[in-house]
């Protein structure tokens, strides 16, 4: 295992790695010195930009969309498709059914309420009302719906 020496002399420092299993005397300092930077400053290069990707990255990006595409075009958007347009056909379906039901028990409704119009008239005027006239009444009443 190796350990680290770091010593300090003025704005100096210097790094000297010691294997545990050498002697101190015997290590080779020359190997792990560590200088500091020069005072001259040295001028590196522009380098990558942060924001713009390279080209691998880009060439990665548009495979992936490209892949991911073709899967949708070709495997994934039919059957959603087919979900969706099945789904909208069991609605439909559902919709016509509960307004044919609504249609017939309307009709069984209105003839139900025209009795008891027709029986709450009689007891209280004692004569029998017109039946169409009732009726048309009803009809009227019912489809007129209901308003706050």
């Amino acid at each position: 295992m190796a350990t680290a020496v770091v010593t300090v002399s003025g704005e100096a420092l210097r790094v000297e790695l010691v294997s545990s299993e050498s002697e101190e005397g015997t290590f080779d300092a020359s190997k792990c010195k560590f200088e500091p930077e020069t005072e001259q400053a040295t001028e590196c290069g522009e380098g990558p930009g942060p924001i713009i990707p390279e080209m691998k990255e880009l060439a990665w990006g548009a495979g992936a969309f490209i892949v991911f595409a073709l899967l949708m075009r070709i495997f994934l958007f039919p059957r959603v498709r087919k979900g969706m347009d099945a789904r909208y056909n069991s609605i439909r379906e559902g919709h016509e059914s509960a307004d044919a039901a609504r249609a017939s028990a309307r009709g069984q409704i209105e003839a139900a309420v025209a009795d008891v119009v027709t029986s709450a008239v009689e007891a209280a005027t004692g004569k029998r009302p017109d039946g169409a006239v009732v009726s048309r009444a009803v009809a009227d009443a019912m489809s007129a719906g209901v308003s706050r």
